[in-house]
């Protein structure tokens, strides 16, 4: 009986061992990924709010598994909030695009007459399967008004080389920076 009980605590110490493996947390910065163009267009923006569903409102990197199902990466997270990145990246992106330095955060400054806003309301921006996915609706509003001068839904699928957090990082990335070339077509020439 001592050989069974003595077999079993060693197989509870094995296995709450295992358990307490701490898991490696490594986290990750969506980047911007346009570069300057020599447009000279110099538009004011304010960039915001970005709104974002409850499922992504969290650190980790989200996996969409199935149609209804999610999955998050336990030791891969976000370096800061994923709906202040998609604004930082997107005011980065449009600057370059449409060639200008006068890119703000909304809820800021008090837009000057002439300024435009770009409201972004993302439903999905997430990894699946060997993929990146996004789906951001967008308005372009008269800044001080707020009158829509116009509106699309970017919605854009991007393979990616395989399923680790870098790649999911850098693919998004990427969906941003076509997001801002579709939106910065959007906006009118002064």
């Amino acid at each position: 009986m001592t050989a069974c009980r003595s077999l079993l605590l060693a197989f509870l110490a094995a296995l709450v061992a295992g358990c307490a493996t701490p898991v490696e947390t490594r986290h990750f910065l969506l980047v911007p990924v346009e570069t300057a163009t020599a447009g000279g267009r110099q538009p004011e923006l304010l960039v915001g709010p970005v709104l974002l569903p409850d499922y992504l409102l969290r650190t980790e990197l989200a996996r969409r598994v199935g149609e209804q199902g999610l999955q998050y990466s336990r030791g891969r997270r976000w370096a800061e909030p994923l709906d202040s990145g998609i604004q930082r990246v997107t005011m980065a992106n449009l600057g370059a695009v449409l060639d200008t330095t006068r890119v703000e955060r909304f809820p800021g400054p008090v837009p000057r007459r002439g300024a435009y806003r770009v409201a972004l309301t993302v439903h999905r921006f997430e990894a699946e399967g060997q993929a990146v996915v996004a789906a951001i609706d967008w308005q372009l509003l008269r800044g001080i008004s707020g009158d829509i001068l116009e509106e699309g839904a970017f919605s854009r699928r991007r393979a990616v080389a395989g399923d680790d957090a870098t790649a999911v990082a850098a693919g998004l990335s990427e969906l941003l920076g076509a997001l801002a070339r579709e939106i910065g077509a959007a906006v009118p020439a002064d």
